[in-house]
């Protein structure tokens, strides 16, 4: 993470272009030295390789920044370079490449410049991941330049420079080829890379092959889109959706070759922006979409998702589409028209649809009801999710009506009775614990006969969300100490550590220490608190405590139960984050887009009420009730201290100095207190007076 902040001060960017979440990807390299076809010759196929897709360096042709890498040549050998591959991160492919090669001056680049090229035009770019809000393409560019070893072996340096807006040279920390990165600004002094990182590259001895395409779609933010109707369609879906790609393939959009079709496009823009749509038709017959039709539908501004708001247009198949399956992809994406199904986008999301290109025939005798699923399959109360069904059949002369069973009450109808397949949005009960079956029930009216599909069950029940997060940078959590919970931890597996077998015991009413360590991931590591008080599997305002902010220490605070609390468990969650106090808000216990830092959940167990009388073996007597500005107490053990507390746990007083048992109350005000007596045998003891 320090690496990374250092690399945006260089360039000058702003931090929020690398806000996101660090994805491991999976690179096509292997070793530093690793040969292919034609390329086995000493010192070819010779640089470092990915590492995930770490960070990038600024190589803007004509910037301030100069960025190069060493490669070495054996002794009494000729290095003849015939193609250089390099890693990028960019929005779009690049328009050119320059290469400037220098001598090795004592383990830095001299000032000689050895070999040059400008404006290589790449012959191949191809998108192999994302990172940082930006695709990886692994660039190739064809030169022929050779590089002499000598009788005892050279080094050399290469500083690539590209001709687009926005560009970065993959870095990896794991490289090992020669000396770091080597970084000079406005022409100064060449300096070392201060955490060793190595530009991400290959010198290849022929002419390399690329890798083969991938459609690599993805979101760095997800807005989702809630509303698909086109055809026999009518889909909606989540507005608050965390899946960049949904896959809706069991849904069938039934048309014919040379139709024309209306399509309406609902959508989530998260606040007053503005989105743009594209409706893609996938007409190879592979997954990296190598040929495709593109639709452009229109926009939305400043919508919900729920509210109506539709983008519409017309999509009219070709007339060469052969009777089949087609994969028709849905993409909305904020500020521009998407252009490409399978790049990756800042703000928006894909759904996937099964086009069905045929002549729609009569219905006749039994229809197939087909097989019904709910999306997702347990939920809140109250919350909504999505009723759909696949594999029914499909004509004219059809219609289709949805029907719920709630805990083997009996089937109603939901909704309105269709001639085409709309999937349905229900509301979840308000209670825990209970089933609810769905089926559809398809009718041909030609033959008066009905079917129905294989029904499927949504329960209601706590979700909560797990947020995914980066914490192999330190951003972690250690120990959390609470009550009975005292757990040291590592850095969980997607910065997510499900640790809710361990509990803590409190009244409710009470005020209790807990203590957070976080790592030195970064010099401002922030903690907050949530517990779920009132059950419904989300985290509000009121269930929030801010702990403190640090780096590799431990903070502490106070935890409140609240009075009204009932006994029962409670889901507590711990959350670190490399960032300010400030941005630590109580609306974040969700968030991933505060990449770096972990999140931990466990359970609070409300046992009781602070101000029960369960005195144990300990006798003791407290007068009058309700009190005055004194109260008197009396133990047959030695009293340590003596506190007192509001109906919210909030500590008023506390004294360790009394004479004859006389507490000074004076400073309380009207109202009901709880007292907790604190023996110095470590024992503790509760009750509860009015203050007149």
């Amino acid at each position: 993470l320090f690496a990374l902040i250092t690399f945006l001060a260089m360039t000058h960017l702003m931090n929020a272009q690398y806000s996101g979440t660090k994805e491991a990807n999976d690179s096509q390299y292997i070793n530093n030295f690793s040969p292919i076809d034609g390329d086995d010759g000493l010192d070819c196929a010779q640089g470092d390789d990915s590492n995930g897709f770490e960070t990038g360096i600024n190589i803007i042709a004509g910037g301030i920044f100069r960025n190069t890498d060493d490669f070495i040549v054996s002794p009494n050998n000729t290095l003849n370079i015939q193609s250089v591959e390099i890693n990028l991160l960019t929005e779009e492919p690049i328009t050119s490449l320059n290469l400037n090669f220098y001598n090795d001056d004592n383990g830095s680049p001299g000032s000689t410049l050895v070999e040059s090229a400008s404006g290589l035009i790449p012959y191949s770019q191809v998108v192999i991941g994302n990172s940082l809000g930006y695709n990886v393409y692994a660039v190739f560019v064809e030169v022929d330049m050779s590089f002499e070893g000598g009788s005892s072996g050279a080094t050399y340096w290469m500083q690539p420079s590209a001709e687009s807006p926005t560009v970065f040279w993959e870095l990896s920390t794991a490289g090992t080829l020669g000396e770091p990165i080597h970084t000079s600004r406005s022409g100064g002094a060449w300096e070392s890379m201060a955490n060793g990182s190595q530009g991400v590259f290959k010198l290849h001895c022929n002419v390399a092959t690329p890798p083969g395409d991938q459609c690599l779609f993805s979101m760095s933010g997800v807005e989702p889109i809630t509303r698909v109707v086109m055809a026999d369609v009518d889909n909606t879906s989540s507005a608050t959706s965390s899946t960049g790609l949904e896959d809706f393939t069991n849904l069938m959009i039934m048309a014919e070759a040379g139709g024309t079709y209306n399509i309406a496009l609902e959508g989530n823009t998260s606040g007053t922006f503005t989105n743009y749509f594209t409706v893609f038709i996938r007409t190879s017959n592979d997954d990296v979409w190598s040929s495709y039709e593109t639709f452009e539908i229109g926009t939305i501004t400043n919508s919900t998702g729920e509210d109506g708001h539709q983008a519409t247009g017309t999509i009219t198949i070709p007339t060469s589409f052969q009777e089949g399956e087609y994969l028709l992809r849905v993409v909305k994406n904020f500020s521009s028209s998407p252009i490409d199904p399978c790049r990756m986008y800042g703000f928006g999301q894909g759904e996937d649809y099964t086009l069905v290109i045929g002549e729609s025939e009569d219905c006749s005798g039994t229809p197939d009801g087909g097989l019904a699923a709910v999306n997702p399959e347990m939920g809140n109360v109250n919350s909504t999710y999505s009723v759909s069904a696949s594999d029914y059949t499909f004509g004219n002369g059809l219609t289709y009506q949805w029907e719920s069973n709630k805990d083997g009450a009996g089937w109603i109808d939901e909704g309105n009775q269709e001639d085409h397949f709309v999937a349905y949005i229900a509301t979840a009960p308000a209670e825990n614990g209970i089933e609810v079956e769905w089926r559809l029930k398809v009718t041909c009216t030609i033959s008066e006969e009905s079917s129905f599909s294989e029904t499927a069950t949504f329960t209601t029940g706590l979700v909560y969300c797990n947020p995914t997060r980066n914490c192999e940078d330190n951003d972690m959590i250690t120990n959390v100490t609470f009550q009975e919970i005292d757990n040291s931890t590592t850095c969980s597996l997607d910065g997510y550590g499900a640790f809710t077998a361990m509990s803590a015991t409190v009244r409710s009413g009470g005020t209790y220490p807990i203590s957070v360590t976080v790592g030195d991931g970064w010099t401002s590591e922030s903690v907050s608190v949530w517990i779920d008080f009132n059950d419904n599997a989300t985290f509000e305002e009121d269930e929030f405590f801010f702990i403190g902010t640090g780096s590799n220490e431990t903070l502490t605070s106070n935890i409140s139960i609240p009075s009204a609390v009932a006994d029962g468990d409670y889901r507590m969650r711990v959350r670190v984050a490399g960032v300010g106090g400030p941005r630590a808000t109580w609306d974040m216990a969700c968030d991933e887009s505060q990449g770096y830092g972990e999140t931990e959940d466990y359970t609070v167990i409300v046992d009781g009420v602070v101000g029960t009388e369960d005195f144990l073996s300990t006798n003791f007597t407290y007068y009058p009730n309700p009190m005055g500005d004194v109260l008197y107490i009396t133990a047959n053990k030695n009293i340590e201290s003596i506190s007192a507390y509001n109906l919210l746990g909030h500590e008023l007083l506390s004294s360790k100095h009394f004479a004859d048992g006389k507490v000074d109350v004076s400073s309380l005000s009207t109202g009901t207190y709880f007292f907790r007596i604190t023996f110095d045998s470590g024992q503790s003891e509760n009750f509860k007076v009015l203050k007149k």
